[in-house]
C-alpha cells in the first residue's frame, strides 16, 4: 500500500473502484496478481463504468478537495470509457466497416484519452 510500485489499491477511491468493478461483473486474471482484467470483461466494464465510478466517488466527502479531484477525474474517464466502448464495439462487429468510420471513432477515443490521461 505504501510503495509506489505496489499494485494494491492505495486509497479509499482506488479500493472502492476495484470493488465496484467486481460488483459490475469484472473478472481479474489471478495469474497476474489479480490486477488485470480479461479481454472479454474489458468491454463489459466499459459498458458499466458509470456505476463503478459512482461507487468510487462516494469514498470521499463531496465537499472535500480530494473528493472534488476524484469526481473531476472520473467525469473525464466516463467519456473515455464511453468512447472506448464505442470503438471496441465497432471493431468487434461482424458488419463490414469503412476506414473513415473507424478513424473517426479512433480519433474521438484518442481525444478523450488525452483529456483524461494527458501524461500517459
Amino acid at each position: 500500500y505504501v510503495k509506489d510500485s505496489s499494485k494494491k489499491p492505495r486509497g479509499p477511491a482506488e479500493y472502492s473502484f476495484k470493488a465496484a468493478l467486481v460488483g459490475v461483473g469484472a473478472k481479474f486474471l489471478t495469474h497476474h496478481g489479480g490486477n488485470d482484467l480479461t479481454t472479454d470483461n474489458g468491454m463489459d466494464v466499459m459498458d458499466n463504468f458509470d456505476d463503478a465510478a459512482s461507487f468510487a466517488e462516494q469514498s470521499y466527502p463531496e465537499e472535500s478537495e480530494e473528493g472534488k479531484k476524484i469526481r473531476d477525474f472520473f467525469e473525464l474517464c466516463r467519456q473515455l470509457a464511453k468512447d472506448l466502448a464505442e470503438l471496441l464495439s465497432f471493431m468487434k462487429s461482424q458488419k463490414k466497416c469503412n476506414e473513415k468510420d473507424f478513424l473517426d471513432r479512433l480519433d474521438k477515443f484518442l481525444k478523450s484519452w488525452d483529456a483524461a490521461l494527458p501524461d500517459k
